[in-house]
């Protein structure tokens, strides 16, 4: 994965020793506390806890995701990223989107209070339980509830430019009560052309955001984060479909999507996808962001699409 890591930001590692110091640790919130009981991920962007709230007045526990970013103080550059998720995830209230309840600045740490999701995320149901592939019904169901929450952050003027199952978690798992919500905001963006290259996870990205950086803010120096997302959400169909990617990345160096702009058709040969999928691909996967399909007409189209896949 391609994250563009800007200079002196805290690494893996640093949040690895961060993980280990914090267990157990306790964060007062009013009349309640929270204690972090146990690690659920460490990343090069932050590490998750298990929180659980005791309160005071009540016998009752209740779970939270608890996300803890370090604070940068001697690099505004880097520092400013954490503000960015938080304030980003803030603006979107909806549904399909994880649900931020507070955020708590304790010195130099940072925790953000989330809804916690015990049935994991979206890239575990796909691979390991392999609860999509083939299912067409479900398959539209999932991928409508996370087309909508990246719609939802649209509205407000928030881009994700990490659209990826690993970042959609399940809040319930049983269909045909299946819900999903999109979470960490930690790469997303208010800007809507965006400067930053590179940015995101490489299956997901779109071609024109494997360009080098250019000098100048001007708009033929960017790239639509809107429509960047749309190529993502492309991606995730397919995984969810096809149970795999369509490429390594979206580079001209990649031999399966050289092919693809050689045919756009190719993708219909080697996936088991039915023709008007194929064709709806086309359209998701323009090299071209100016002709990529609209997020509003892709999500229309998937919704009265009978059939993705051919078994």
């Amino acid at each position: 994965m391609h994250h563009g890591r800007t200079p002196n930001a805290p690494t893996k590692t640093d949040y690895a020793s961060l993980a280990e110091k914090l267990l157990g640790y306790p964060i007062q919130i009013d009349d309640s506390t929270l204690q972090l009981n146990h690690v659920i991920a460490v990343g090069a962007f932050g590490v998750i806890f298990l929180g659980v709230e005791y309160r005071q007045d009540k016998r009752t526990e209740k779970s939270y995701a608890v996300k803890c970013l370090l604070r940068n103080h001697y690099n505004p550059h880097a520092d400013k990223f954490v503000w960015q998720e938080t304030t980003n995830h803030s603006a979107v209230r909806h549904p399909n989107v994880v649900t931020l309840f507070r955020v708590v600045q304790h010195v130099d740490l940072v925790f953000i209070i989330m809804e916690y999701c015990p049935s994991g995320d979206l890239f575990k149901a796909i691979i390991d339980r392999q609860e999509f592939v083939g299912q067409d019904d479900k398959v539209r169901l999932a991928w409508l509830q996370i087309a909508e929450g990246v719609r939802a952050c649209h509205a407000q003027g928030v881009y994700h430019r990490d659209i990826k199952p690993e970042n959609i978690l399940i809040r319930s798992p049983a269909n045909p009560t299946l819900h999903l919500v999109l979470a960490d905001f930690g790469l997303s963006t208010k800007e809507e052309w965006s400067f930053e290259f590179g940015v995101g996870s490489s299956y997901y990205m779109s071609p024109e955001c494997f360009k080098k950086q250019r000098r100048g803010h001007n708009k033929q120096n960017s790239y639509s984060s809107r429509l960047a997302d749309v190529w993502a959400l492309g991606v995730v169909l397919i995984n969810l479909s096809c149970g795999r990617n369509p490429w390594l990345r979206a580079h001209p160096d990649e031999p399966t999507y050289a092919s693809f702009c050689q045919d756009d058709g190719y993708l219909g040969y080697i996936l088991p996808i039915t023709t008007d999928f194929s064709n709806l691909l086309k359209r998701v996967f323009r090299i071209d962001p100016s002709d990529r399909i609209a997020l509003d007409e892709f999500i229309d189209e998937v919704r009265k699409m009978d059939r993705f896949t051919l078994n």
